[in-house]
This record gives structure tokens, C-alpha cells and sequence, in this order.
């Protein structure tokens, strides 16, 4: 949700919030491209996260690894959970738990 509210503010060049987030330096031009092709800035650095993640030799296969929860007012994107693991067992109980998860929270 902070990824679409300040959008604005992030691509300001002087910003460091995504740099310090992800450690990727040149994330403004992968966005300028990735907002060409007509994604959505949170998905974006959810996936530049995990792909940041990859670098460091965790297991990351892509966004659908990650969970995006919804709020149940609006239906409104809040976050993504993701697991990472450098192992493939924690991957799979990963895989596992996200068979009986739902994208929208709960107040049970």
C-alpha cells in the first residue's frame, strides 16, 4: 500500500527509499520499463524485492510466490507476503501454506 501511495515521492531522484529496500541501484529505469508494459508500482518492487532476494541465493520464482493481501473493506492491495528459504524443504512448506491462505484479512 506505501508503494502506491508514494509513488510520487520514490521516483523523485533524490529518494533512497526503494534503493535502501532493495539494494538496487538502477530500479528507476527497470520501473520506466515495467510502467511502459502497464504494471502497477507494488507489484513492481514486490518482485524486485524478490528478485533481490534471488541474487542472494534464496529461492524466488517469481511474484506468484507471493501472497498480495487485500484489505476485506475496499478490497484495497495492502502488502505482499512472501518465505524465502535458501532451502528447497522450506519451499515446499511454503507452497503448502499458501494452499489454505486467501488474499483477504481476516477479523476472526
Amino acid at each position: 500500500m506505501d508503494a502506491h501511495r508514494n509513488l510520487t515521492y520514490y521516483i523523485v531522484p533524490s529518494s533512497t527509499v526503494i534503493e535502501d529496500f532493495t539494494g538496487a541501484k538502477d530500479w528507476r529505469a527497470e520501473w520506466k520499463a515495467a510502467e511502459s508494459r502497464g504494471e502497477d508500482f507494488g507489484p513492481f518492487v514486490a518482485d524486485l524485492f524478490g528478485r533481490q532476494m534471488k541474487a542472494l541465493k534464496y529461492i524466488y520464482n517469481g511474484l506468484p510466490d507471493m501472497m498480495p493481501i487485500r484489505s476485506t473493506d475496499r478490497n484495497l492491495p495492502l502488502y505482499h507476503l512472501a518465505f524465502f528459504s535458501r532451502h528447497k524443504k522450506g519451499a515446499d512448506f511454503w507452497k503448502e501454506a499458501k494452499k489454505y491462505s486467501t488474499d483477504q484479512l481476516s477479523l476472526l
